[in-house]
């Protein structure tokens, strides 16, 4: 029986973060009790007008988000709609407990995912993204899995 993974879909350059960029949370508004692997999957959309990500990519909100920025910027294909990586969640802390420099603040309604293992997939894999932590077809895991080193992750 093939293995059941899940799948989260984020917003670029968030997405990119997680697989690439040292991003070790994901904030979200909900608490989750899974821990175990999770395909990112970048969304169709970008999170930020062009105005923010301007400031964003000329060091205006200091210079860890311009670094991020920076290597966002340098990837030659911004992927969107796809499939780009799998990481492990490993927690959930509340928001204001959390100790990442990735944290969006300390509202007590929002959660740290601690995330950890990222590794990306060497071709992204298109798919249609979906709100919430949701299963992914067995066709789509295959895919993932033929990609050398997931294959021991998933096994």
């Amino acid at each position: 029986m093939k293995p059941i993974m899940r799948c989260l879909s984020v917003r670029q350059p968030w997405a990119w973060a997680i697989i690439h960029g040292g991003k070790d949370i994901e904030n979200r508004n909900w608490k989750t009790d899974y821990r175990g692997l999770v395909a990112i999957h970048a969304g169709k959309a970008f999170d930020m007008n062009r105005s923010e990500w301007h400031d964003f990519s000329t060091g205006q909100y200091g210079d860890f988000w311009h670094q991020m920025a920076r290597g966002y910027n340098k990837q030659p294909d911004h992927v969107l709609g796809a499939i780009i990586g799998v990481v492990e969640v490993v927690g959930c802390t509340p928001s204001y407990a959390c100790d990442s420099p990735w944290k969006a603040g300390d509202d007590p309604d929002y959660f740290c995912w601690n995330l950890a293992n990222p590794t990306a997939l060497k071709e992204p894999i298109p798919l249609k993204g979906q709100l919430g932590l949701f299963n992914l077809p067995p066709h789509i895991v295959e895919l993932i899995e033929a990609q050398d080193d997931l294959v021991r992750k998933l096994g």
